[in-house]
């Protein structure tokens, strides 16, 4: 994914699992049913999504993504 004018970056997939979900409007608990992990390590991996995008808030997150055009990718994995 490429935010603005960064680099492309590569997230693991399950960063991209959990930034579709949030993409979708999942809770961290949905998340973490998701994707079989604890509420805890969903927060880590979105904390990473954040830093690897340079996003500060979730909503921001989100809106990089959309804007990178990523936002059927996420969806659909």
């Amino acid at each position: 994914m490429t935010i603005g004018d960064a680099p492309r970056v590569e997230l693991t997939d399950r960063q991209r699992a959990v930034l579709r979900l949030l993409c979708a409007g999942a809770t961290d608990r949905q998340i973490a049913a998701h994707i079989e992990a604890s509420g805890r390590t969903v927060q880590r991996e979105i904390a990473r999504v954040r830093a690897v995008l340079g996003a500060p808030t979730r909503a921001a997150m989100i809106a990089a993504t959309v804007r990178a055009g990523e936002l059927d990718a996420a969806r659909h994995g």
